[in-house]
């Protein structure tokens, strides 16, 4: 196989260079491109199979490409058949993108590729490779489906896939390059250093709590707010004062996804309280002191939809802020954030020598949160967010697991594998890094592996599921589906 010269790669493209240094892409036979065999695969859950595949670039930079062989696509789709009698064949992931303005389809030999024309650069490549992807997987899909583009639009799961891939957003990009970033993301998520002796804070209630200067807030605190006649929880509520200006500012958002609109929703609030240019205050209790403020609702662009001042009444207790209109129409109560098994105070919460990862050996039923160097384990209870710190989170596990067993990861494995087996899916295998613990009952992912002209092929089979509490689903294949080769 060829390879590119020292001056051959200085006169080239910054792109081709980092391809081959960094991403191990190789000049093919006709040197007409820069491919890699092991860089994508084709195919998913959703397809029933992971196929190889290939990924090359123009050796200009301007064009990426992703194919899989006719062969392996065939296959694929005649497995498809089992679960889809109306899936179609190959012709249809060729012609899916015809006469589309970005995406376009060919057939090379025994390879069948899709790609479209890329901004030449690095930057370029990591805004767009994904788009490329989709392109390959909504063809792919439509071909299972026996749909067209139209109607693949017409799909609330396709029609945003279609939309990205045609017209990647703007900002985001997946790092392929700049390795060292991925590690200094990690780096960063897994260490804290407390190197302003200010922010330490160690006083146990709300009312003690210092606002002094900036560098001292409070954050995810839960509490109640009522405006115009509507009720919301809120559990990320943050104080701060003093931050460039002599006030406090009180603030918390939420986001949604709005299924019927098909676009998330957001809203958030602001509540501004001036500090008097006599007053210094200097703990939570001093709020009692200020009696205006300014308050201001955002909607999904964060754009103020409502704003009013008020003259306000401020009580403080050692666990709550209760902030109320003269006119009663805005309440807003402030708890203090704490750990809901031994009560202790966010802000103590230990970081460094918590577990960071979430898994205790034993269950992934908790999730974490480390923003601002505060390290929450966090549980869902029936629907309700607890919150935990990190001398905590093993001995709420050990307690969840002794009232309910088969949340053991290690045994809930033997269960279904036992029962797997009983249903003569013996030549499965259960996906070891794919075993997911979600809302109470464990997930396991099931797959077989098998090679086609020494090509190794993985086979999705299905998704049995084990609850908490002994319940299993087998959520199987059927075993022709699992026995069947093209």
């Amino acid at each position: 196989m060829s390879s590119v010269t020292e001056r051959e790669r200085k006169s080239q493209d910054t792109l081709s260079f980092a391809l081959q240094e960094k991403l191990g892409f190789e000049v093919d036979e006709a040197e007409e491109w820069l491919a890699h065999d092991k860089f994508v695969c084709v195919g998913g859950i959703s397809h029933y199979e992971w196929l190889p595949a290939k990924a090359r670039v123009s050796l200009d930079g301007s064009r990426y490409e992703i194919g899989t062989r006719k062969e392996d696509l065939e296959g694929l789709l005649a497995l498809a058949k089992i679960i889809h009698p109306e899936a179609q064949n190959v012709d249809r992931v060729i012609n899916f993108w015809d006469d589309h303005p970005r995406f376009s389809a060919k057939e090379e030999g025994e390879w069948i590729y899709i790609g479209a024309n890329i901004e030449p650069t690095t930057d370029g490549f990591e805004r767009e490779a994904n788009s490329i992807y989709w392109a390959y997987d909504l063809a792919l899909s439509a071909a299972i489906e026996d749909k067209i583009y139209e109607q693949m639009l017409e799909e609330k799961r396709y029609k945003s896939l279609i939309r990205q891939a045609e017209n990647p957003p703007k900002g985001v990009r997946t790092v392929f390059f700049d390795r060292g970033f991925i590690e200094r993301v990690k780096e960063a998520s897994c260490t804290y250093e407390e190197t302003d002796s200010e922010k330490i804070v160690t006083v146990d209630t709300l009312r003690e709590f210092p606002l002094a200067t900036y560098k001292t807030s409070i954050s995810f605190a839960p509490g109640i707010l009522v405006s115009n006649g509507e009720t919301r929880e809120l559990d990320g509520i943050g104080v701060q004062a003093y931050n460039g200006n002599p006030e406090v500012l009180i603030y918390d958002s939420d986001s949604h996804y709005d299924e019927k609109k098909e676009k998330w929703e957001r809203w958030g609030f602001r509540l501004v309280l001036p500090i008097p240019g006599d007053l210094q205050l200097r703990t939570v209790e001093d709020l009692t002191s200020l009696s205006f403020a300014k308050l201001e609702f955002t909607d999904d662009d964060f754009k103020v939809v409502e704003e009013k001042e008020m003259e306000m009444r401020i009580t403080v207790g050692d666990d709550l802020v209760r902030m109320m209109s003269e006119d009663g129409n805005f309440v807003l109560e402030i708890k203090k954030p704490a750990c809901d098994r031994c009560k202790i105070p966010v802000w103590q919460f230990p970081y460094s020598s918590a577990p960071y990862i979430a898994s205790s050996g034993e269950s992934d039923f908790y999730s974490v949160n480390s923003s601002l160097g505060i390290l929450r384990f966090l549980v869902d209870d029936d629907g309700k967010k607890k919150t935990y710190c990190g001398n905590c989170i093993d001995a709420v596990v050990d307690d969840y697991v002794k009232k309910n067993p088969f949340v053991s990861k290690p045994r809930a494995t033997e269960v279904a594998r036992r029962r797997l087996d009983e249903a003569s899916y013996e030549g499965v295998e259960i996906w070891e890094d794919q075993v997911w613990h979600w809302g109470k009952k464990w997930e396991f992912l099931t797959k077989i592996e098998y090679e086609r002209d020494g090509r190794k092929i993985m086979r999705h089979c299905g998704i049995p599921t084990l609850t908490d509490d002994g319940h299993f689903e087998l959520n199987m294949h059927p075993h022709e589906y699992v026995a069947f080769r093209a």
